[in-house]
């Protein structure tokens, strides 16, 4: 029986040698995500924040008439747009994206709390991503969960907020 035993730890030892270690579709090992996010802008059609601990959930883009996340290099610019009294005005949050060996690996979203990519799928300019990690102001694991489209132009707001041109 024991020679059983250490055989098949022996055979899925090996096994899990000889596996392929490429990425399968929709892992976070995307390699052209910053080449065909960088310099975009994206209208988010979702973007929940969930406490696990809590069981709070909370969806930026149903408190605003618009949403846009916009990549510049290693910034990734939130604009978030209202209409008030017939005029828009706009809000901003300022993030640094993590890209390490051209994959997004996660969002500082200050010098506190990074939340890495749990899940990323990516197909035909629409951006599903779940990031997760732990509130460093509160100890509570949280996950975002976001679903975004690209757009062919800047809005006015997240080129205004990034430099980039609309």
């Amino acid at each position: 029986m024991k020679k059983l035993v250490t055989l098949s730890a022996v055979l899925l030892t090996l096994g899990f040698a000889t596996t392929s270690c490429e990425a399968p579709e929709g892992s976070i090992a995307d390699r052209s995500a910053q080449i065909e996010m960088d310099r975009k802008s994206f209208e988010v059609s979702s973007y929940e924040v969930y406490d696990h601990d809590t069981q709070a959930n909370t969806d930026i883009v149903a408190a605003n008439d618009h949403v846009y996340l916009t990549f510049k290099d290693s910034e990734l610019y939130m604009t978030k747009e209202n209409m008030e009294n017939g005029n828009v005005h706009f809000r901003y949050n300022e993030f640094t994206s993590n890209f390490e060996g051209g994959a997004l690996q996660g969002v500082y979203l200050d010098e506190y709390n990074y939340m890495k990519i749990a899940h990323f799928t990516k197909s035909n300019g629409k951006v599903v991503m779940e990031l997760e990690g732990v509130d460093a102001d509160n100890g509570h694991f949280t996950t975002i969960f976001v679903v975004m489209e690209m757009l062919n132009s800047h809005p006015a707001g997240a080129a205004q907020i990034s430099g980039l041109p609309g």
